[in-house]
């Protein structure tokens, strides 16, 4: 598969407008209309429209720009299968050339063409050890689907279903208005049908008319190593269904993970800390530390202060789509003995001036003084 911004001829930092104006000057270098019977041309305007599909919706391209080809293996969105554009595509296209061809305005154009379905949100939660080793979820989901009685038709039965009268069945009329200039033809939608160039005489019973019902579905999703908070698994055409024919939106999982009370993430780094005791932190220590897939033995020297951080390589994360993990990061801390008697703090002074260790015992305030007396 090309890359996106090659195939607009385009920098990767271009800005939102720059996108758009280089895509419609493609559009109409290459537009079917304007290149009869060349297969080449619509090949390529295509591609060029499947790329402003994904390059032109802000939510979208921050998935490419992130994921890259592999946003679209767990079926993608919507530049993979150029299986029809969406509702701003077509707008620009009708933009490029001033409202439509031969008098057409692109409301009359738009009426009847396949649309695609909207997207359905899911917010899903996993644990970072789920991040370590890549996960398989199955969600269910409730989206628009077509009528399971009707067909998505909205009728009865096929014989509840006319054409229109008014339009033909062309889902458009022709008006004309006379001017100085002369007589000016614009095709509107067909008030009666609205574009559909059929009228329903008796609806649907189930999905009053609509043609459409709201149902559940259970997909399974695919979470790789190294996913990061708030980032979005596409998976293409598992959304609600689309209108005239047109394809299914997306299925857009968001990523949640749970808060770990043991280890804090940090890019693909981890942090943990871990407690030892006053005569390990002097005399130095060999103790297990905990990962996110079992323990390993962590070398403390003689003197270590508290808070000295130590590294342990390869125990952290997995950076998204690569084969190496990043480190683990543990801090010590050093618990210092606390409510000792009278006899163990002399102990401990003796000992600490025997390695001459200056100490100066706290001298007592005056409040203190005045409480032995009395």
């Amino acid at each position: 598969m090309k890359d996106l911004y090659e195939v607009l001829e385009i920098e990767s930092t271009a800005t939102e407008a720059e996108i758009k104006t280089q895509y419609r000057k493609l559009a109409k270098k290459y537009h079917p209309d304007l290149n009869p019977g060349d297969a080449e041309a619509e090949a390529r305007f295509k591609e060029i429209s499947a790329a402003y599909e994904v390059l032109g919706n802000a939510e979208k391209r921050k998935q490419y720009d992130t994921y890259g080809e592999s946003m679209f293996q767990n079926g993608g969105t919507g530049a993979a299968g150029y299986g029809g554009f969406s509702e701003d595509i077509f707008s620009d296209i009708f933009d490029i050339f001033g409202g439509g061809f031969g008098g057409f305005s692109s409301g009359a154009a738009q009426s009847k063409r396949p649309m695609y379905g909207e997207d359905v949100r899911y917010n899903l939660t996993i644990d970072l050890e789920d991040v370590l080793n890549g996960t398989q979820r199955e969600i269910e989901i409730e989206r628009v689907e077509e009528c399971s009685h009707c067909h998505g038709s909205g009728a009865k039965d096929k014989d509840s279903k006319k054409t229109c009268k008014t339009c033909s069945g062309r889902g458009s009329v022709r008006r004309e208005r006379r001017t100085a200039f002369g007589v000016f033809v614009q095709t509107e939608v067909c008030p009666d049908c609205h574009g559909a160039g059929e009228i329903i005489t008796e609806e649907c019973p189930h999905c009053h008319g609509n043609g459409t019902e709201k149902k559940k579905k259970k997909i399974l999703v695919k979470v790789p190593k190294g996913v990061r908070e708030d980032s979005v698994i596409s998976i293409r055409g598992e959304g609600s269904v689309g209108k005239n024919g047109g394809p299914n939106g997306d299925l857009n999982v968001y990523v949640d993970i749970r808060e770990n009370n043991k280890f804090k993430r940090s890019g693909d780094d981890l942090y943990t800390s871990v407690s030892i005791n006053y005569l390990q932190a002097v005399l130095g220590d060999q103790i297990e530390v905990d990962t996110l897939d079992g323990k390993v033995k962590l070398t403390i020297p003689e003197g270590t202060q508290s808070h000295t951080k130590f590294k342990i390589a390869g125990k952290g994360l997995y950076p998204l789509h690569k084969n190496y993990r990043c480190d683990l990061y543990v801090v010590v801390k050093v618990d210092v003995p606390k409510n000792l008697n009278d006899e163990q703090k002399e102990s401990l002074i003796k000992h600490f001036k025997d390695m001459n260790f200056d100490y100066e015992p706290k001298k007592k305030n005056i409040f203190e003084k005045i409480k032995e007396k009395f």
